[in-house]
C-alpha cells in the first residue's frame, strides 16, 4: 500500500480575529499613552510661558525705570506727542486689547522682539501664533502674536475712563488664559480652561509667576475662575478687584 503524502498548505496572513485583537491592543496602549502624552506637551506649553513671563517682567521694570510708570494712558499720550517719534509706527498703543499697551514697550531701544510675548493659546476658539518679530509699520504684536492680558488700575475720576499702571506689589500685571475678548474688572476674570488644562499663570508686580488650578465656572466647565487673585484693603480685609481693569490679548 502506497502511502499517502500529506502535503500541509502553509497559512499566510491574520484571520479575522487575530486582527481584531491586534487592533484592540494597539487602541488600548493609544489610550493608555494619550493622555500621558497631551499632560507632558501642555506641561511644556506651561513652561514656555511662564519663561516668557519671567522676561517680560524684565522688560517691565526696565521700562519703568526708565518712564516713571508701565505701559498707560499717560504715557501713550507722552509717546504720541514727542516729535522724535514722529518716524514710529507699531500700531495703536492704546485700546481694549493687551496687545496695544503692550506694544509701548517697543519704545524701549532694548526690545526689538515679539517672541517674549507668545503663549500657546488654543481653547474656546481662540488661538494665538508664532510672532513673526516684524514691529515697524504698524505690525508690532499684531492679532494672535500677544498671549498675555494686561492688568490695569482703573482711574478714581468718576467717569473718567483712563488707565494707569499697576503699583500695589501683590496684584497681578500679566496672566493666561484670559477667556474674554473684551475688557473685563478683576472681580469678573474668567479663565479659559481649555488650554492649559484648568491652570492659569500670572505674573504679579513683585516677580513672581505662580501656576494656579482654576476652579469650574459654574455656567461653563470648560472656564474656570480664581479667588484671592487682586490684593485686599488692608483696613476692611475686602477685595480691591474692582479697581482693576484686565485687557485680554487680540486672538
Amino acid at each position: 500500500m502506497k502511502a499517502k503524502l500529506i502535503r500541509k498548505q502553509n497559512r499566510s496572513g491574520f484571520t479575522l480575529i487575530e486582527l481584531m485583537v491586534v487592533i484592540a491592543i494597539i487602541a488600548a496602549i493609544a489610550g493608555v499613552a494619550y493622555p500621558i502624552v497631551l499632560n507632558q506637551r501642555n506641561a511644556g506649553d506651561r513652561n514656555v510661558a511662564q519663561s516668557n513671563l519671567t522676561n517680560l517682567h524684565k522688560t517691565l521694570m526696565s521700562f519703568s525705570n526708565d518712564y516713571g510708570a508701565y505701559p498707560c494712558d499717560t504715557l501713550a499720550e507722552r509717546f504720541l506727542e514727542d516729535e522724535k517719534n514722529n518716524d514710529i509706527d507699531y500700531g495703536p498703543i492704546t485700546g481694549n486689547t493687551s496687545n496695544c499697551y503692550l506694544r509701548q514697550l517697543f519704545y524701549l531701544n532694548a526690545v526689538e522682539s515679539e517672541e517674549n510675548f507668545y503663549a500657546k493659546i488654543n481653547g474656546l476658539g481662540r488661538m494665538s501664533r508664532q510672532p513673526d518679530n516684524k514691529i515697524a509699520k504698524g505690525h508690532a504684536l499684531e492679532k494672535g502674536e500677544c498671549g498675555f492680558a494686561y492688568v490695569m488700575t482703573k482711574s478714581d475720576e468718576e467717569g473718567a475712563d483712563v488707565k494707569g499702571s499697576v503699583t500695589a506689589m501683590n496684584a497681578p500685571l500679566l496672566m493666561t488664559s484670559v477667556a474674554g475678548r473684551t475688557p473685563m474688572s478683576g472681580g469678573d476674570v474668567v479663565f479659559d480652561g481649555e488650554s492649559f488644562q484648568m491652570y492659569a499663570l500670572v505674573l504679579f508686580n513683585d516677580g513672581s509667576v505662580k501656576t494656579k488650578e482654576l476652579t469650574s465656572d459654574p455656567s461653563d466647565d470648560r472656564k474656570g475662575r480664581l479667588k484671592d487673585l487682586f490684593p485686599e484693603n488692608k483696613k476692611t480685609g475686602v477685595s480691591q478687584a474692582d479697581r482693576y481693569v484686565v485687557l485680554p490679548p487680540d486672538l
